[in-house]
């Protein structure tokens, strides 16, 4: 029999009734939650008083267990808890469900486990950040719930006993003295506490092997117990289509086991993954200033050099941002718009004035004679000047 299989039994007598809950309590272990809900509300139709006894509950899906949570508080029936052996994690905001203290019980050598909630999510960034707020959110109700039920701070509870990658282990001494527990009661399994150096290990699995050791947990029936077997190739041949092989033995414990593991793994592969989207970021950002910057130059040295006009300014700079490489080619391969009536050598004025060189005292006819090309251009893309070159020349 696998002890982390969930389980749910119930004993009653009289008015009273008594619903023992074992194992991990999540939708993929026998729909959990669901089934403690629907067994829960069952009684409640039926006993004036039903005790949820925990033997080694060690907690689960958030998801699971809150509604859950609020199904046993919000009865208006007398509810108690006992912890026996390891209540952990959602196991522990379980026990709490009771309002009033004193209807929680906690046995000699039993341990009590509280700790930040934590799982994984896959898609985008943006998924990925509404899954994390959602959690916190998640995790933030659940301490203000713990901090009601035990009369406590929240900022006190969030601060010493929600750290991040800590578990927070309660004896049951500690457990009473912190309004987890009103009383200590005698173990009907546990018979002594776990060794030290298994609870300074904060191993879970070797604190879960000791309490699974202590005691049996309820029978199952025999056609649930075949159901389980008939199920367990199906876990077994979806692993294989993930490439992670088990032998067809393999039992539930190693399959969880597996599934903790490949998801350990998965969280690692993303906090990688995260620095790289992070650093691809920066890159991406500073990739794009210096476009920005390149654009920019372009520009302003095409309208400075005459290769385009200031009011051409905005389109060239939209046909950059798009394609500067083809931008930077059809630039390039403009000419310079040059002065046709403007010396380009480095003379004073006075100097040019007397230059027969300088194209600015030039007539129409050394035009003709020196430059008929440059004339050419001139009337085509200096009218005004050209005009005035004939009309100086028709004065004459």
């Amino acid at each position: 029999m696998d002890k982390n299989q969930f389980q749910i039994s119930n004993a009653a007598k009289g008015k009273s009734v008594t619903m023992i809950i074992t194992g991990y309590i999540s939708p993929w272990n026998k729909n959990a939650g669901a089934e403690i809900r629907k067994n829960f509300k069952e009684l409640e139709s039926k006993y004036d008083e039903i005790n949820i006894e925990l033997i080694n509950c060690y907690g689960g899906s958030i998801w699971e267990g809150w509604p859950t949570y609020n199904v046993i508080r919000s009865s208006s029936k007398k509810v108690a808890t006992r912890a026996e052996g390891l209540v952990a994690s959602m196991g522990a905001i379980l026990f709490l469900a009771p309002p009033k203290k004193e209807n929680r019980l906690v046995a000699k050598g039993s341990r009590v486990m509280t700790h930040r909630a934590s799982g994984g999510a896959m898609g985008d960034a943006d998924h990925l950040i509404e899954q994390a707020e959602l959690m916190r959110g998640m995790e933030d109700e659940l301490i203000e719930s713990v901090a009601e039920a035990t009369g406590k701070e929240v900022e006190t509870v969030r601060a010493e006993w929600f750290q991040r990658g800590i578990d927070k282990y309660f004896t049951p001494q500690q457990a009473v003295d912190a309004g987890i527990a009103s009383e200590i009661i005698n173990s009907k399994k546990v018979k002594s506490d776990p060794p030290e150096d298994v609870m300074n290990s904060a191993d879970q699995v070797a604190i879960a092997n000791f309490y699974n050791a202590q005691f049996e947990p309820p029978k199952q029936d025999n056609q649930n117990s075949d159901k389980k077997m008939e199920k367990l190739p199906l876990f077994i041949a979806a692993l294989a289509q993930a490439g992670v092989e088990l032998g067809n033995e393999a039992n539930e414990s190693e399959i969880l086991n597996k599934v903790q593991e490949l998801s350990k793994d998965y969280i690692a592969a993303k906090a990688k993954v995260d620095a790289l989207e992070s650093e691809n970021t920066e890159l991406k950002n500073a990739a794009e200033e210096q476009t920005k910057a390149a654009v920019k130059s372009l520009i302003d040295n095409a309208v400075k050099d005459g290769r385009i006009k200031e009011d051409q300014r905005e389109s060239m700079t939209n046909y950059a941002n798009t394609d500067l490489e083809g931008a930077t080619k059809f630039i390039n391969g403009l000419s310079p718009i040059k002065s046709f009536t403007k010396d380009k050598d480095d003379k004073s004025p006075e100097q040019r004035a007397d230059d027969p060189n300088n194209r600015a005292n030039w007539t129409l006819t050394d035009w003709r004679k020196n430059d008929p090309k440059g004339l050419a251009e001139m009337r085509s893309k200096e009218p005004d000047n050209y005009q005035e070159l004939v009309k100086n020349h028709s004065n004459k």
